[in-house]
């Protein structure tokens, strides 16, 4: 669900890991853990669907059928890469919703701004924000999902 909300469709593996939080953790292959981190390390393609273009981020629906809660990368560059259609959970979408609510417009801000869109494409950050809450909005509204 954040790769859709980011429209992150360069999602090959170089892109992406597993990590483990664990203090102890040996590394071992197929050893459980019990602090994973799921970690986008290349948000290079991200925003656009072409970098940092904000009219087709903001024109990117997060839903592809909100009511069944179905999300598809589809309609990004090469058919969303790698990334198959997929039901998000209402576990998923919470927990989701819950980090994302839990930024503030001042936070937001700083995002866009640290990340230097300004310098990109000479907007006021202020429009950035504004798409970023609505698609915030765009996740947290609605019926939960529907168990699987």
């Amino acid at each position: 669900l954040l790769a859709i909300f980011l429209a992150h469709w360069d999602n090959k593996s170089e892109n992406q890991r597993l990590v483990c939080l664990d203090r102890n953790a040996s590394g071992l292959e197929r050893q459980q853990y019990s602090e994973p981190l799921v970690l986008m390390q290349d948000l290079g393609a991200t925003f656009g669907p072409r970098k940092v273009d904000l009219e087709s981020w903001r024109d990117t629906p997060v839903w592809d059928d909100r009511n069944n809660c179905r999300v598809t990368m589809e309609r990004l560059p090469h058919g969303g890469g790698t990334f198959p259609a997929a039901q998000i959970s209402e576990a998923g979408r919470q927990f989701l919703s819950q980090r994302l609510r839990a930024l503030s417009q001042s936070d937001i801000r700083t995002l866009f701004e640290n990340a230097r869109f300004p310098h990109y494409d000479g907007r006021d950050v202020g429009e950035w924000v504004g798409v970023f809450e609505r698609k915030v909005q765009e996740i947290t509204a609605g019926p939960p999902c529907p168990a699987r």
